[in-house]
């Protein structure tokens, strides 16, 4: 029996543990570092592009929503670069392993066992259910798609603009601005170019490979706050111009869609409550863009000092000796081999 199903689950817990944080941010680091691997982002980016979903897991964790699986992960993240990451292996998709059995409330798609959780939109939680729609027929959504064993199957939009139940096939990856939406093969069948080196999908119609930083003109909705080139922001009509605020303690407003205002990265300025600041440099102070003074964030939110041989870790940055090893879990301090 699920944690849902011995407890209420209609709503997120407001806290959540730190066990959890530390098990999605071990996560987090370690697809970031394969990421860098394979050329795919930078350092500097990859922490900005994998935390949209952190909370969710860490959230469905804490509840027994999902498992999570330490040896899928290192087996996942060690397969080869010139795998396409469209159709994930099956130790990709057994990292975080949903539990809830159909009809049990959920929160998200990937908290079910099989299939998606249906009646998410206008209310906050759905219940799972498994889709009935055979390849080829009709579909909405994905989950409306009856599942097939070993095999990616999503609502995928054809030519005449109808949706219908299709398999999901990678083909050979491509280039930057290469079209990475699926592409209907038949009746039954789609396929997703994964983007190659350098670059990756950004959502739109169709969807297209780019690289990052990105350029002027490119759509950033789902690159993060830094993905644009130095002098550039992400606005609602994708990277553009933005006005450089060079002054310590000038009025900044760096998530603004359509006039944003930049402190001056190149003098380690940053946009702390609508005002150009340097970084934290106090032990216990709240951080999110990185402390100075020798401390580091971390995944605990605080400037903290950098930890010592054996100590709990989340990236280099956090220990003393700029190596954190993530080949045990919890990740600890290391000596660099």
């Amino acid at each position: 029996m699920t944690a849902c199903a011995l407890a209420s689950c209609s709503a997120d817990p407001v806290a959540t543990s730190a066990e959890s944080i530390a098990t999605v941010d071990t996560y987090e680091a370690t697809q970031c570092a394969n990421e860098v691997r394979c050329g795919k982002v930078s350092a500097d980016f990859c922490s900005h592009r994998f935390a949209v979903e952190s909370y969710a897991y860490a959230r469905a964790l804490d509840r027994g929503a999902v498992l999570f699986d330490q040896r899928s992960m290192d087996a996942c993240f060690s397969e080869p670069c010139t795998r396409g990451r469209v159709v994930w292996s099956a130790a990709c998709r057994s990292v975080f392993v949903g539990t809830l059995a159909e009809g049990e409330i959920c929160h998200k798609d990937f908290e079910c066992a099989v299939g998606g959780c249906v009646g998410l939109g206008p209310e906050p939680t759905g219940r799972c259910a498994v889709g009935t729609a055979a390849l080829g027929a009709a579909c909405a959504r994905a989950t409306d798609c009856a599942p097939v064993v070993d095999e990616l199957v999503g609502c995928v939009v054809g030519a005449e603009g109808e949706r219908r139940c299709r398999r999901v096939i990678d083909a050979p990856s491509v280039g930057e601005g290469a079209q990475c939406s699926p592409v209907v093969v038949d009746a039954v069948t789609a396929a997703i170019a994964p983007c190659g080196e350098g670059t990756f999908c950004v959502s739109g119609s169709p969807s297209s490979c780019a690289s990052v930083p990105a350029r002027a003109g490119i759509r950033c909705d789902d690159l993060g706050l830094d993905a644009c080139e130095a002098g550039l922001a992400c606005t609602r009509a994708g990277c553009g111009p933005a006005l450089n605020q060079p002054l310590l303690g000038g009025a900044c407003d760096e998530l603004s869609r359509d006039a944003p205002v930049m402190c001056d990265r190149a003098r380690g300025l940053y946009c702390r409550a609508g005002t150009c600041q340097f970084p934290p440099d106090e032990i216990g102070v709240p951080c999110a863009e990185g402390c100075g003074g020798g401390l580091t964030c971390g995944g605990v939110g605080v400037c903290v000092a950098p930890g010592e041989i054996g100590a709990g870790c989340t990236f280099d940055g956090d220990c003393t000796s700029s190596f954190c090893n993530r080949r045990g879990f919890p990740p600890v301090c290391g000596e660099p081999s």
